[in-house]
């Protein structure tokens, strides 16, 4: 009796701390996402996204409605800004996906030390951790992964139907997850989960009542919401949309670059994920997993090999979030080898969330996105580049999504005109541009609607001639600037070299720096520009952490503002050139050319003492250059004459400016 009582009493102490294992495996990713979460809006796709989950649109292919769903309920949250709560739903479903990570590891290695470590370093590692403290969809997929291989190791009964219907529900947040499905599917097979033909048609019935949430888009789109991308409506645009048609040519295009730059990057992420140490546990993980079920090992690689391939085979620069199920399967295969070793030296399933706390120490600065508001700022600097009622026509979808997030939502500067050029590739965009801007399209109407002619041709792969379609793109988008100059200020954000199309618009107009943008105008504003007005928060603080593509983005205050203080040099407006070239110094980029302007102008204004003190502090950081050494001879042996003739034939100085505006 005392025997069965102690046995009763050891079992019910192991349900309790397994309930509070499973509780710290979603509690504690969960306060790490919150402390870490963004306060606002990041680059790529979150002002989109958030503004598609508040006016209940419809975002880029493939639509994402469940995301759109959840995201619009959680919009109505009390708390902090919008943006903030659509954050908070990243943070939400991945604490959920280590919540069942843990269940799923605790299934197969009956070791709750084990199964938190698990969830941990993954829930943890870098692409999981950066996508889940902003507004992406990948972080529902995270939870369904992990929800769907809980699924298929418990005993629940009729868990085929709901896996059916998981799966369904699934494919209508991102098409990622197909390349888990298919191998999953055929191990269900395999595994024979499927006892009859009756089990394959009931399991096919409920993943295509999953599934059916894609009638979202077409129910919606027949409404036209403020952002209606793809407009799928009729039936054959939605399997445009579904199938993310506009995104296939950079799908396996057998590019060998694109391969190899894509395999290195997986390369580095797997050695960045958990920090290079975990990596010595996987190979022996897979051993272990082969000795226990060799079905289960191959299922494992299976899906490692397809989800792999897919995303090397896939040209897009932010790429990383498509290898999720490799990482996931890679914190699999390290759990196996952790329970490996544990088997012969048993404090290490104990000890084993050391490894875990030290995932998180290492990649905390990296993901930690609390102070990060560079987005925001950048969207609302270049707001005040503009003048009131600008046109602005941009090819940067850094600057364009989070500028719908602030105009659409915040409601701030809404008498910009914001023109995304690559989306005027797009016959549905013309739907949103002559909803929100009628007067624009109405102005350009003979040019449009000889453009759309064609461009119907081109979505349905029928175009003909390629030459004059471009043609026609072009002469629209002049069009708009030529039709509104004279009342409205325009401007781009793009200028020859960095874009195809640049060196064909507004080519009759003066494109001049301007804050962040270039002004398209025949008579240049030359009045000063306070880039100190700028807002840059976190610009040159080590948090937040900056990626390549952040860095990318912040390059564009120093090389516009050099460039702005570069044209005043040109038209004699010395002292606003000193002051802008003032701003341009504090990045380390152009921190040479910025003091030589500063010099410069300091020579036309016969401050010789300035001029040779700039010269020779731009002399100090770069000992190499002969002009700058050059110059500082020329000032000391008096010859400051000579030396602004060749100033003037090098930087394109006019002398006669001044006396031409009088």
């Amino acid at each position: 009796m005392y025997q069965r009582e102690t046995t009763n009493h050891r079992v019910q102490i192991r349900r309790h701390s397994v309930k509070i294992f499973m509780l710290i495996a979603f509690l504690f990713p969960f306060a790490i996402y919150l402390i870490t979460l963004n306060p606002s809006i990041g680059f790529i796709d979150n002002g989109e996204l958030v503004t598609v989950c508040r006016t209940l649109g419809i975002a880029h292919p493939t639509g994402y409605p469940l995301y759109t769903l959840l995201g619009r309920i959680i919009t109505f949250a009390p708390i902090k800004t919008i943006a903030f709560r659509v954050n908070m739903l990243s943070a939400l479903f991945s604490s959920l996906a280590s919540f069942f990570l843990f269940q799923f590891l605790l299934k197969k290695t009956n070791n709750v030390f084990l199964s938190l470590t698990g969830a941990v370093i993954f829930s943890c590692s870098r692409i999981v951790w950066h996508q889940s403290t902003s507004a992406e969809v990948y972080s529902i997929t995270f939870f369904f992964l992990t929800l769907l291989l809980y699924l298929e190791a418990s005993d629940l009964k009729n868990k085929l139907l709901l896996i059916g219907f998981m799966a369904g529900l699934s494919v209508t947040n991102h098409m990622i997850i197909i390349t888990f499905l298919a191998p999953f599917f055929i191990y269900l097979l395999l595994t024979r989960e499927f006892k009859n033909l009756k089990t394959i048609l009931l399991f096919l019935l409920f993943f295509l009542i999953g599934i059916t949430l894609y009638l979202y888009l077409p129910i919606r789109g027949t409404l036209q919401p403020l952002l209606n991308w793809g407009r799928p409506v009729p039936f054959e645009r939605f399997l445009w949309h579904v199938s993310g048609k506009q995104y296939r040519v950079w799908m396996f295009t057998g590019d060998i670059s694109t391969i190899k730059t894509n395999i290195l990057t997986f390369l580095k992420l797997t050695g960045s994920q958990f920090t290079p140490v975990l990596i010595v546990f996987a190979i022996p993980g897979i051993y272990h997993l082969f000795a226990i079920s060799k079905k289960r090992a191959v299922f494992l690689l299976s899906l490692f090999l397809v989800n792999g391939s897919y995303a090397v085979n896939y040209d897009i620069p932010d790429i990383e979030p498509y290898f999720i199920i490799t990482i996931l399967v890679y914190t699999i295969f390290i759990i196996y080898g952790l329970c490996f070793f544990s088997k012969r030296i048993k404090w290490i399933a104990f000890a084993s969330p050391i490894l875990a706390i030290f995932v998180v120490l290492c990649n905390f600065h990296n993901a930690n996105e609390r102070q990060n508001h560079i987005a925001y700022d950048m969207c609302s600097n270049l707001f005040f580049s503009v003048k009131e009622n600008g046109i602005v026509i941009t090819n940067d979808w850094d600057y364009y999504s989070p500028a719908l997030y602030v105009r659409y939502i915040e409601g701030k500067r809404n008498d910009i005109v914001m023109i995304d050029k690559e989306l005027l590739r797009r016959s549905w965009y013309f739907d949103y541009l002559n909803k929100a801007y009628p007067w624009l399209i109405e102005k350009s109407h003979s040019e449009v609607e000889a453009y759309l002619e064609l461009l119907v041709n081109f979505e349905h792969d029928k175009l003909l001639n390629p030459d004059e379609i471009q043609r026609r793109f072009i002469v629209m988008i002049n069009s708009f600037i030529d039709e509104n100059i004279a009342e409205r200020p325009c401007y781009i954000t793009f200028l020859n070299g960095a874009d195809r199309d640049a060196s064909s618009i507004a080519t009759q107009y003066q494109k001049t720096p301007f804050g962040i943008v270039y002004e398209i105008s025949h008579v240049p504003d030359t009045t000063y520009f306070d880039y100190a007005q700028f807002a840059l928060r976190g610009a040159f603080a080590t948090h937040p952490y900056k990626n390549k593509r952040t860095l990318t983005k912040l390059n564009n205050y120093p090389n516009m503002s050099l460039k702005r203080a570069l044209y005043l040099l040109q038209i004699n407006k010395f002292h606003s050139s000193i002051k802008t070239a003032a701003f341009s110094e504090k990045w380390d980029e152009t921190k040479v050319p910025s003091i030589a302007f500063q010099a410069v102008s300091y020579l036309f204004l016969d401050q010789y003492e300035k001029a040779i003190s700039f010269f020779k502090r731009a002399y100090a950081i770069e000992p190499e250059d002969a002009m700058l050494e050059h110059a500082i001879t020329m000032l000391e042996s008096d010859n400051a004459s000579k030396l602004k003739q060749e100033f003037t034939t090098l930087l394109g100085i006019n002398q006669n400016y001044t006396k031409l505006q009088k």
